[in-house]
């Protein structure tokens, strides 16, 4: 749990972030889940789907796990947030979020992977009418070699 107020070397100030996460190891597959709640935050507002330069509250949390399958690595993760406008409650989002990854060793220092994701935001009508452009479904897939040095 993080209650400071975070500001960042560039002098702009996040608002109030608060974090939490974990993880449990549970042998057969390891959990993880993740959460923020914030309000007025301006650096959020300038990388997300959601661009309002004023700043954002709200909240998100994700849940994932990985497992052993077949000699490699499965990962999965399912995520929500909540977000709206620090000065104007009409403009809201809710992102819905799901990826799916998979980590084949070719060796003991080489690592095959591949990974889908799959993001969709309900925009309020007035968000919407505002930034006619604001994208409803993001698909991302991504494929890779890894070599440890």
């Amino acid at each position: 749990l993080d209650p400071t107020h975070v500001c960042h070397m560039d002098g702009e100030c996040a608002g109030n972030p608060f974090n939490l996460g974990g993880s449990y190891d549970a042998g057969f597959a390891k959990f993880y889940v993740y959460s923020q709640v914030f309000q007025n935050y301006a650096k959020a507002a300038k990388v997300t789907m959601f661009s309002i330069p004023s700043g954002v509250d709200g909240y998100g949390v994700n849940l994932g796990f990985e497992t052993k399958a077949l000699g490699s690595t499965v990962k999965a993760s399912f995520g929500w947030g909540d977000f709206e406008d620090s000065h104007a409650d009409n403009l809201t989002m809710k992102t819905y979020q799901t990826a799916l990854g998979y980590n084949y060793p070719l060796s003991r220092r080489t690592t095959l992977y591949t990974a889908a994701g799959w993001i969709h935001n309900d925009f309020s009508d007035d968000y919407a009418a505002a930034k006619p452009t604001a994208v409803e479904n993001d698909y991302e897939w991504i494929c890779g070699i890894t070599h440890k040095f």
